[in-house]
């Protein structure tokens, strides 16, 4: 995957999770509504995660957010990201070109 679209990549998902925001209840401690909140904080601390270099544990909060909203473009780029670190550019490629070809789209 070349370079600049791969920076391009990590910088569209920063935004994302960057616009996701939190949820609260009155307590102001974060809940999971639903698999699609659970998701959303399983792909931020992945993602943290992945930024920090610890693979291992960016691979199963990333894969969790996937189980959790399969349909996640945001999730599939951020494990494209995470499988690329991981030598694995196959797999990589094809999380990629699903998102770009439209066959993931959120709902």
């Amino acid at each position: 995957m070349k370079s600049s679209f791969r920076g391009a990549l990590m910088g569209v998902v920063a935004a994302a999770l960057g616009l996701a925001g939190c949820v609260s209840s009155g307590d102001d401690k974060p809940t999971a509504k639903s698999d699609t909140d659970a998701a959303s904080y399983n792909l931020q601390l992945g993602f943290s995660y992945l930024q920090q270099g610890n693979l291992v544990v960016a691979k199963d909060k990333l894969e969790r957010a996937q189980a959790q909203n399969p349909r996640s473009p945001t999730v599939h780029s951020a494990l494209g990201m995470l499988y690329e670190r991981l030598g694995d550019p196959k797999r990589a490629d094809y999380l990629i070109v699903s998102i770009e070809v439209g066959k993931i789209r959120s709902t």
